[in-house]
């Protein structure tokens, strides 16, 4: 499984920074319990009675206001309760928090809310890596991971350290999950990750964009194996994403690279839907979908440029 540093940012945020019950549950569920849960209940009242913050000191507008729980004190009762198995599973896990409109975000995001989410689940991704049973990252694998955020061009001098069967064993669709999953990516770095897409698919490396990505998601007590592609994770986002504030360039960059190179947006994940079905139902609940406007737009484009090679300046001046 692949490792995140949730824990290790969560620490060095103030201790009384205050966690809503959706938020506690995700750290319990992650690390502590055996099955799955989706609600307080799975934590013991005691320890919910000690990390609890007075409810002056969140809210003075609410008639009931939500209960609030003080970030140190949970991460010390996990700590104190921790037997090291439940250490692995806290750092292989990437909690997403679902709100009312559908909207989707990593725990540290999500922190930043103005209102609770109404959901948790947990994702379980595999490291984009073929590693052995119990295997980690070695130094030069998270290089180039990092570079593929950060820094395309040092991405392929760091694929070149690497041994040819491991490049062979990289899933970009993996890859890509984590990235939306974690904290670190944010809507400026987008126009870095389009540009590993394209060195991950060129010739070099030739990893495609229709490789399928495989998880796990824990809701409710439920395991979920899911099956997706890169197009599936893009065509998801909805237009209150993180890697949408401020601007779109980035996310159109993403797009335009994935139609460039071939994506394959009628493959279906696991659930049986494909990128624009996808896309389709984030339109029916947000009014808008980033990606069907990108696809209109960028097909408007093709369409003009088609026209002028063909001379029609009449039906390009109609565009």
């Amino acid at each position: 499984m692949l490792q995140n540093d949730l824990l290790v940012r969560l620490a060095a945020m103030p201790a009384d920074t205050p966690l809503s019950g959706q938020h506690v549950a995700a750290l319990h569920q992650a690390g502590l319990a055996p099955d799955p849960l989706s609600t307080l209940k799975g934590v013991p009242a005691d320890l919910l009675d000690v990390w609890r913050l007075p409810a002056e000191t969140h809210t003075v507008h609410a008639a009931e206001p939500p209960k609030r729980y003080r970030l140190g004190a949970v991460l010390a009762g996990l700590q104190a309760a921790d037997n090291g198995a439940d250490t692995a599973r806290l750092h292989s896990a990437f909690p997403l928090f679902t709100y009312a409109d559908g909207a989707e975000d990593d725990f540290l995001t999500s922190l930043r809310h103005a209102e609770d989410p109404v959901d948790v689940r947990i994702l379980r991704i595999p490291a984009p890596f073929e590693l052995p049973e119990g295997g980690q990252l070695n130094p030069d694998q998270r290089s180039f991971i990092d570079a593929l955020r950060r820094d395309p061009d040092a991405a392929l001098a760091a694929a070149r350290r690497l041994p040819e069967r491991l490049i062979d064993t990289f899933n970009p669709a993996n890859w890509l999950l984590a990235e939306f999953a974690g904290p670190h990516l944010q809507a400026a770095h987008l126009h870095q990750v389009a540009e590993s897409i394209s060195l991950l698919s060129d010739e070099d490396l030739g990893l495609g964009v229709n490789a399928y990505g495989h998880a796990e998601s824990l809701r409710g007590g439920l395991v979920t194996r899911l099956s997706f592609t890169m197009s599936h994770l893009v065509a998801g986002l909805t237009q209150t994403s993180r890697f949408l504030d401020g601007s779109s360039s980035g996310y159109a960059a993403l797009v335009t690279t994935l139609i460039k190179l071939g994506a394959d947006f009628a493959l279906e994940n696991d659930e049986g839907q494909n990128a624009m079905q996808m896309a389709t139902s984030v339109r029916h609940r947000h009014v808008s979908s980033p990606f069907l406007n990108l696809i209109d737009k960028f097909l408007l484009v093709q369409q003009l440029d088609d026209l002028l090679l063909l001379g029609d300046d009449e039906n390009a001046d109609k565009i």
